[in-house]
């Protein structure tokens, strides 16, 4: 038995596994989800300056995120031996969620 099987039977049921992307018969044992760019805030827009008064270094927040995949990407782990699916999403935009 695989590395990457082992971690499928242990942490998911059954027809779930069959769900998770996968490449050349390997599924993926760790899947990822990457933002890539940067939006602005506006300091003239009253949510936006709520939410730069509101943040706090370590403290967690709610954003609700805009964008689009970007890519996607298989790699294998030589740490855990495992194949590594990633997809990235290009960030459009991002608002308070708690504002929202």
């Amino acid at each position: 038995m695989t590395a990457v099987a082992a971690v499928e039977r242990e942490l998911l049921p059954g027809d779930l596994v069959k769900k998770i992307p996968g490449l050349d018969g390997l599924r993926a044992a760790e899947v990822s989800l990457v933002f890539s760019g940067v939006t602005r805030l506006d300091h003239l827009d009253e949510r936006d300056i709520e939410l730069m008064q509101a943040a706090r270094l370590g403290a967690p927040v709610r954003l609700i995120v805009t964008g689009r995949v970007a890519a996607k990407r298989y790699a294998v782990e030589t740490s855990s031996e495992g194949l590594k699916y990633t997809f990235t999403v290009k960030v459009d935009a991002v608002e308070d969620a708690e504002a929202a």
